[in-house]
């Protein structure tokens, strides 16, 4: 009886050392399991990861080129606005050029009314012969002073 206990026992011994082995193995199976479920779970957030970045660098190469795009456009912009700025300038120097021009005008119909007396044809063509010929009465005006005052001193 004795010896049937020791065998039983040892029997007992061996199935529950090969219970704890299965459960251990099972213990193996689900941390398996759960590292493989974990396992899917990076690969799958890996994969949506990489479309994401791969779905911004095709919006960052668009970006870029609009960029690029509006770098142009201010830049031209930059260049209308000098050349609106030269054009203003030219404007402003047009206006005061006709202004000197109307001046100039009125100036030369002056002269032409000095010069034409009653409609009749100019003893004198220009500004410098009415200067000439002022001149020149000035000169016989003083000469007759001098000779009026000489002969009143007489």
């Amino acid at each position: 009886v004795q010896s049937q206990l020791t065998q039983k026992t040892a029997a007992f011994e061996a199935l529950e050392a090969q219970n704890v082995e299965l459960k251990i193995h099972t213990g193996d199976s689900d941390a398996l399991s759960l590292v493989q479920s974990q396992l899917s779970e990076q690969v799958s957030h890996i994969r949506r990861l990489e479309s994401t970045n791969r779905e911004q660098l095709t919006e960052l190469r668009k970006l870029r080129d609009s960029h690029r795009s509006v770098q142009v456009v201010e830049e031209q912009k930059r260049g209308l606005e000098t050349e609106l700025q030269v054009l203003k300038g030219v404007e402003r120097q047009l206006g005061e050029a006709q202004i000197q021009k109307e001046i100039l005008e009125d100036e030369k119909r002056q002269w032409t009314t000095l010069i034409e007396r009653d409609g009749q044809e100019p003893e004198l063509n220009s500004p410098e012969a009415v200067v000439k010929s002022l001149v020149q009465t000035r000169i016989e005006l003083a000469s007759v002073s001098e000779r009026v005052g000489v002969a009143e001193a007489e």
